[in-house]
């Protein structure tokens, strides 16, 4: 997704209830319609579902923010299952939940408790389209994906995949490219600036995300940053409110 989907997603219209009429229930079938969207890691159906906007619950709280937070307990819980379900690591899926959770708890406002439900149903359906993906590669291509996944906070080399795998970094870089479509060592640095940015969402400091990312410097970082994205990082923060 590019920074400007992101950000119209951060701004999407929400619709919090004013008083206890209108805590609605979700219709079943309305329901069906979002985690089957997650099942399938279909990222362009789930967009078309009003839930982005609005999601009517029956009413969990006389406290208006205790009552989203207990929505996207609720919302997650579901949808994690379901992204499992659709192919996403297990491991990772309930990952992704807990940390959904502690987020949602910091929060104090129904409107971005509502924002941030639509951003981790998005995020989830993305991961299970990727999780489809990456089933059709060969093995090899399969162990730099998950390997690079689960270690964002090392300095990863193409060396060091090549030695994981067994083969010779130029094979490995060969094969990956033809399969993937993308060369290795750019893989490498756009999922270490996709975790950056979701970093710099949560308001942590680029010192902090170039030592948790193993970025050589903040000056490599920035740099990596504003190629992928266009932007500098402060200037992302900046964008997000």
């Amino acid at each position: 997704m590019d920074f400007n989907s992101l950000i119209s997603l951060k701004v999407l219209p929400v619709s919090v209830a004013k008083n206890e009429e209108e805590y609605l229930h979700l219709p079943y079938k309305e329901e069906a319609k979002i985690l089957n969207s997650i099942r399938k890691g279909d990222i362009n159906e789930l967009k078309k579902i009003t839930f982005l906007k609005n999601i009517p619950v029956g009413k969990l709280s006389g406290n208006s923010v205790k009552q989203y937070r207990y929505i996207a307990i609720c919302f997650i819980t579901l949808a994690v299952r379901s992204a499992i379900s659709g192919g996403m690591n297990e491991n990772e899926a309930y990952s992704f939940g807990d940390y959904f959770i502690q987020r949602i708890d910091r929060i104090n406002s129904c409107e971005e408790i509502i924002n941030q439900i639509a951003l981790g149903a998005i995020k989830l359906t993305n991961s299970v389209g990727e999780s489809r993906k990456n089933a059709k590669y060969s093995p090899h291509i399969r162990k730099c994906i998950q390997y690079v996944n689960d270690n964002l906070n090392k300095k990863i080399t193409v060396s060091r995949l090549a030695e994981i795998c067994g083969v010779s970094g130029d094979y490995l870089s060969s094969i990956f490219k033809k399969e993937y479509g993308m060369g290795l060592s750019d893989f490498i640095i756009t999922r270490k600036l996709e975790a950056a940015r979701t970093m710099l969402t949560d308001g942590v400091s680029q010192c902090e995300i170039c030592y948790t990312l193993a970025f050589s410097s903040q000056s490599h970082f920035i740099n990596s940053f504003k190629k992928k994205y266009g932007i500098t990082p402060g200037q992302f923060r900046a964008a997000m409110g």
